[in-house]
């Protein structure tokens, strides 16, 4: 826990980045459907029921198994001026 999570989408394909504090993570295919006006987010090896949410009012990303919400964490907003 406590990683940075990016999602990138190229064409129709989209992929996640996870960064750990220590610098381990990876990248991994994604699976993403609407849901509502929000987008569903399915990880590859995500047990049965486990998804993430990205909100479409605020950007936040709120992770989410079959009973519901586990936890949400705000969207970091990154400047692209340098």
């Amino acid at each position: 826990m406590g990683g940075i999570v990016t999602i990138y989408k190229q064409g129709l394909t989209y992929t996640e980045k996870e960064v750990m504090p220590d610098g381990s993570g990876g990248m991994m295919g994604i699976t993403v459907t609407p849901q509502g006006t929000n987008l569903k987010i399915v990880e590859a090896d995500m047990a049965g029921g486990d998804y993430m949410l990205i909100s479409s009012s605020d950007g936040s990303l709120s992770y989410c198994d079959n009973q519901g919400l586990i936890y949400s964490v705000p969207l970091l907003k990154m400047s692209t001026s340098q």
